[in-house]
């Protein structure tokens, strides 16, 4: 697909905009910075394969017009139009055959091109450039590595790690959770049942009996023992209880010296307390506002920063002109440097036409290069000379012949008839010459005709050597010398040449005064466009800067330097104002808080007097010795209830009452001892019972020991099916290890031997842009980290390369991955935007030379720029350049 011409009806800074004529090959599209490349750009994109989904990135016009347009595309041997407008799902798209309304699918031109594909791939910047992530991003750098390896997409490391983790599975020697670990922990667990069975005896039935003589003892014991374990028990909480049980009599003998409790708010003292320090906070916030503090400046020396701001506002209300300064100083220095350009090429010029003067005539000067005209008359003129000369030395020849003729002896022979029938007879022959064409050899034969005829009339006619030299005087008296003198005042008037001068010479210094009169013209052309297009523009913008100097009251030699220092004190200039009213702004907002502090304080300090008189007192002392007196009464009746919820956790909240009530009048040492002796009678009783109940286990193990010999074959069985088991495991995993080595040798062979078409592709397009420095691109197909390997096999990873050298690769990565891809689908058009700007000139020419065998005549490419030396790169190679100004 190649696009032909472009119509945007309204799309960001353009309106009504056509560019058309875009060609096959190099196409070349120069405009200024801010011209509207990238918006160019976008709108192709957009155009090709949809508006984004965000209204803010549709690039809405700026100076009118319906917001979209079209673009008419060459595919498939046909014309098509393909016309897009903003909206849901990509915008609203129309594809017609051009020249009718017959439609079409915009996959039948583009392919299976996706916009990420695009716009990484086939359109990029300097911004694309900067690594490999809009790669990644879009998906593209998967395909790019993955074309040529015959994976369809399975991870190299996944494989791998599949056959990995299932060998671990089955074994692993550090691992205690894989089959054949467990399958031999199965085998020991059988053996020792098996070796248990085997060791039984024939004494079940005693056991049995024993078995029962036991159980009932062990039930006596439990009885007995279940009665002193509730008395200890009970003795237990009453000691535990002990505790809280005192501390609940002090609670209330102390409330009793109390006054009652006056239900005050929960909160009131810290409310107090919460005032307090509010009208502490306000009082420091006061003084901070007004003093400042060490990290943030106070109103008073707020005030004194605004005063010692003065601004240059004469030069902040000339913003127009110093950023119109700003924004042309580049451009201005280009214009100095073309204008310069230009008149060193006129001067070239000017000397090159003096030389050639010189050699024409010194005679000649700039006027008679001026009026020289009629180079086409003077040759011919100069020709009819020649032919005239030419005409007259024959002339004289057939005189020479006629003497030579004449001196000879008569024949008896009647000759003269002879010649005139030979004279005939050739002018007859001639005739069928001149009718077929062969027109060479037709006017020789009719010259020899004529010379024929001619001779017949001196035949017989005898003169003597004075005679004929009179006759050749005569001829050049008359003839010869008129011609000459005619010729050299020819070339003295009309030419102003030398009349030494051959016709042949004079024609070459026609030829060359005509060819220096073009190089005149050239050179006016060079100088009134010095005139037109620089010299007033360049004088506008040195004329501001030299107004605004003053203003700035800078000092400096050159334009470009004041305009730039100009932007400086301007930006200079509107910081400080900027910091001023900043100053202003937080004064403002200090002043504002200033009278709300002291608002505050007033509303605290009435706030503190009415909890006072709340409370029944008049100052802070009293009020703190009434709120210590309440909440120790709150206290104190906590506690109590803390105790009796003590007392409730360990004998049960419904007897609380009657346990206080047991302990009143009693000791704490009397009930310690009373529950030692009930713990001594449990323990000895526990001990008989453990004892008993051991000895009742180690019976029923050996009588079920000796019920479990019958199981002993099938456990046989089973540990034989284990073996099997364990055998098949170990094998499949010595496979598995086996085929893991394989499969990790025939990797490496595979990435140090078949590297992917595109890469390959990549590393001729590198080394050719680097000259030969790299000779090499490989790629880890695994990780997908490119490397480059120069001339003595030393190799550099991507992020080791300088940056022009990065892009030079990654441009060269594209075009690699987009000749392997357009082996199976439909070319679509490069777009690149000042991607040269990072290179040096030797590079840049090479990658341009890259750029149009790539495009071959077929392919498209669209380089966008605002240098207009790109040009250069390419040589004398064909390009199509079209200019974006309009």
């Amino acid at each position: 697909m190649r696009i032909r011409d472009i119509h945007i009806d309204g799309f960001g800074i353009f309106e009504d905009f056509h560019l058309e004529g875009l060609k096959p090959g190099i196409n070349l599209l120069v405009g200024e910075n801010e011209a509207g490349k990238s918006t160019l750009m976008k709108f192709l994109k957009y155009t090709l394969f949809g508006y984004p989904r965000s209204k803010d990135q549709r690039m809405d016009p700026l100076r009118g017009g319906n917001h979209g347009g079209r673009i008419v595309v060459e595919a498939n041997g046909g014309s098509y139009v393909v016309d897009r407008r903003p909206g849901v799902k990509g915008g609203l798209i129309e594809i017609t055959i051009e020249g009718g309304t017959d439609p079409a699918d915009l996959r039948s031109i583009a392919g299976t091109a996706s916009m990420e594909l695009f716009e990484n791939v086939y359109a990029f910047s300097l911004a694309e450039l900067v690594d490999m992530e809009s790669l990644k991003d879009s998906g593209v750098e998967d395909r790019i590595f993955s074309i040529g390896l015959g994976l369809g997409g399975r991870s190299i490391s996944g494989i791998a790690g599949k056959i990995s983790s299932r060998a671990d599975e089955l074994y692993k020697a550090s691992g205690s959770k894989n089959r054949v670990a467990e399958i031999l922990k199965e085998v020991k667990e059988l053996e020792g049942q098996i070796s248990d069975l085997q060791a039984g005896h024939a004494e079940y039935k005693r056991l049995a009996g024993e078995i029962r003589e036991l159980e009932a003892s062990i039930k006596d014991e439990e009885e007995v023992l279940g009665v002193l374990r509730k008395t200890s028990v009970a003795l237990d909480q009453l000691i535990r209880s002990y505790e809280s049980y005192a501390a609940i009599a002090a609670c209330r003998n102390e409330l009793e010296s109390l006054p009652d409790e006056a239900g005050f708010a929960e909160d009131i003292e810290a409310k107090h307390d919460r005032l307090l320090e509010q009208q502490e906070s306000v009082s420091e916030d006061l003084r901070e506002l007004r003093d400042g503090t060490e990290d943030r400046r106070g109103i008073r020396r707020l005030r004194e920063l605004i005063g010692e701001i003065v601004c240059n506002e004469e030069l902040l209300s000339r913003k127009d002109g110093v950023e119109h300064l700003r924004a042309n100083v580049v451009a201005y220095e280009h214009r100095v440097e073309d204008r310069e350009s230009l008149r060193r090429n006129a001067t070239a010029i000017t000397s090159e036409i003096i030389r050639g003067m010189e050699k024409i005539s010194e005679a000649w000067n700039e006027d008679d290069l001026a009026s020289f005209a009629e180079e086409t008359a003077h040759l011919d003129r100069l020709e009819q000379f020649a032919g005239r000369f030419e005409e007259a030395k024959e002339r004289k020849r057939e005189i020479r012949l006629k003497q030579e003729a004449d001196a000879a002896i008569p024949a008896p022979f009647p000759i003269r008839p002879v010649l005139v029938i030979l004279a005939i007879v050739l002018a007859i022959a001639s005739a069928p010459l001149f009718y077929y064409g062969i027109l060479a050899a037709a006017i020789a034969v009719a010259a020899i005709a004529a010379v024929v005829i001619i001779g017949s009339f001196f035949v017989g006619i005898g003169k003597t050597d004075e005679e004929a030299e009179d006759e050749v005087r005569k001829f050049e008296a008359e003839t010869v010398e008129p011609l000459e003198r005619k010729y050299r005042e020819y070339l003295i008037a009309e030419l102003k040449l030398s009349p030494e001068l051959s016709p042949e010479k004079a024609k070459d210094a026609v030829k060359e005064a005509s060819r220096l009169k073009d190089r005149r013209n050239e050179r006016e052309t060079t100088l009134r466009t010095i005139g037109e297009q620089f010299d007033s523009d360049i004088a506008a913008f040195e004329e501001a800067a030299r107004e605004l100097a003053d203003v700035a009251g800078i000092e400096t030699p050159g334009p470009a330097d004041a305009a730039r220092r100009i932007a400086d004190a301007y930006d200079a200039e509107k910081e400080k104002r900027e910091l001023r009213a900043g100053y202003e702004r937080e004064l403002a907002d200090l002043i504002s808080r200033e009278r709300g502090s002291v608002a505050r304080l007033a509303e605290i300090a009435d706030d503190i007097t009415e909890l006072y008189m709340s409370v029944g007192v008049e100052d802070e002392a009293a009020f703190r010795e009434r709120i210590a007196e309440e909440a120790r009464v709150k206290e104190l009746k906590a506690r109590i209830a803390a105790e009796r919820n003590v007392i409730g956790s360990i004998a049960g909240p419904e007897r609380v009452d009657e346990v206080v009530e047991s302990l009143e009048g009693r000791e704490k040492a009397e009930l310690d001892g009373e529950k030692f002796g009930v713990d001594t009678a449990v323990e000895n009783r526990e001990n008989g019972l453990r004892e008993l109940t051991a000895e009742l286990g180690a019976m029923r193990n050996q009588k079920n020991t000796i019920e479990g010999e019958s199981d002993l074959p099938d456990l046989l069985a089973e540990k034989e099916v284990l073996a099997n088991r364990l055998r098949a495991a170990y094998e499949e995993w010595l496979a598995r290890k086996v085929s893991l080595r394989l499969f990790e040798e025939v990797r490496e062979e595979f990435e140090r031997d078949r590297q992917p078409a595109v890469i390959r592709n990549t590393g001729r397009h590198f080394g050719a842009i680097t000259h030969g420095r790299y000779e090499r691109v490989s790629v880890a197909l695994e990780d997908k980290a490119v490397a480059v390997f120069d001339g003595t096999g030393r190799s550099k990873s991507i992020d080791e390369l300088s940056r022009g050298t990065k892009e030079q690769l990654l441009i060269s990565l594209r075009l690699g991955f987009i000749e392997e891809y357009e082996r199976e689908s439909e070319p679509l058009p490069v777009i690149v935007d000042d991607v040269f700007v990072n290179f040096d000139d030797g590079r840049a020419a090479e990658a341009a030379s890259v750029f149009w065998d790539f495009a071959n005549g077929s392919r498209q490419i669209l380089i966008f720029t605002c240098h207009p030396r790109t040009r250069d790169f390419f040589g004398e190679r064909e390009v199509n350049e079209v200019s974006l100004m309009g």
